[in-house]
């Protein structure tokens, strides 16, 4: 499963404000307490692209993968 994070980079880059930033940036109310709760099911690229953008972060610095209990990565075959 893939962790959105953009609660943390936004702390990351200082950024005053963010749930108002996030509304500055178009995001509605609804959609900036989901990102900001880290509760977020599902994101559109265009979407990542405008937060990438705005932070001057890569995707991979804006998600992360969370792998359930007990399962093996590629890595650890």
């Amino acid at each position: 499963m893939f962790v959105f994070q953009i609660k943390e980079m936004l702390e990351q880059k200082a950024v005053s404000r963010p749930f108002n930033q996030l509304l500055k940036m178009g995001v509605t109310r609804a959609r900036a307490k989901l990102l900001m709760n880290g509760t977020v099911q599902s994101i559109r690229l265009a979407e990542l692209y405008k937060f990438c953008t705005y932070l001057n972060c890569t995707p991979k610095e804006l998600l992360k993968i969370q792998l359930p209990a007990g399962s093996k990565s590629l890595d650890n075959s």
